[in-house]
């Protein structure tokens, strides 16, 4: 039972580490290449951009009509030679509170928020992802999953293992346990992230 413990505690470190890359997402402590946050709104533009910086932070809050607005807002992400990307945001990411909000703003097939049998266009355009390591219970995350493959990084160095060492003095067992990891992204472009406090 203790060496299961281990390794479920190594689990856990694995998925708080994970989750830290949308924990830290707003603060420039954590900041990328550019010497911003993930989530930012001042990522400095390349010298044939108009423009100084480009943002994909918000403040609002998870609603039918920000999700829209984010949409667009990301569909607007231009690279360091003033091209559109091309970003297609399919995913939305919520901590376990807003999971709810979140299925009935792309489930819906007709308006929620209405009873006039008006259509839904959000309805199947997003998959929700509920993580319930993401520790702000306000904060939300458009996803392009696309350039989130190409983007957001994780190395397994030395996958983990656990291993019986035997017994210390024939009273004590001994166990090691070890794993070698890292993380990180380069671009910033297939996420947009809201924080409303």
């Amino acid at each position: 039972n203790m060496a299961a413990k281990v390794g479920h505690s190594m689990g856990l470190k694995r998925e708080r580490d994970a989750a830290s890359v949308f924990n830290n997402a707003f603060s420039d402590t954590y900041a990328g290449a550019d010497g911003v946050g993930l989530c930012s709104d001042a990522h400095p533009n390349g010298p044939h951009t108009s423009g100084d910086t480009q943002d994909n932070e918000g403040t609002l809050a998870l609603t039918k009509e920000n999700v829209a607005t984010v949409r667009e807002a990301m569909m607007a992400f231009k690279d360091d030679r003033n091209n559109k990307v091309g970003v297609i945001p399919n995913a939305i990411m919520v901590p376990p509170g807003l999971e709810d909000e979140a299925r009935i703003i792309v489930g819906s097939v007709l308006d929620p928020d209405t009873a006039n049998n008006a259509i839904n266009p959000q309805s199947g355009r997003f998959q929700v992802y509920t993580w319930h390591y993401l520790t702000d219970s306000n904060a939300w995350f458009m996803l392009d999953t696309a350039l989130m493959k190409q983007s957001l990084y994780w190395f397994d160095r030395v996958a983990p293992y656990i291993k019986y060492q035997g017994l210390i003095d024939e009273v004590v067992a001994e166990w090691i346990a070890y794993q070698r990891y890292s993380y990180g992204w380069t671009d910033w472009r297939w996420i947009y992230g809201n924080n409303p406090g």
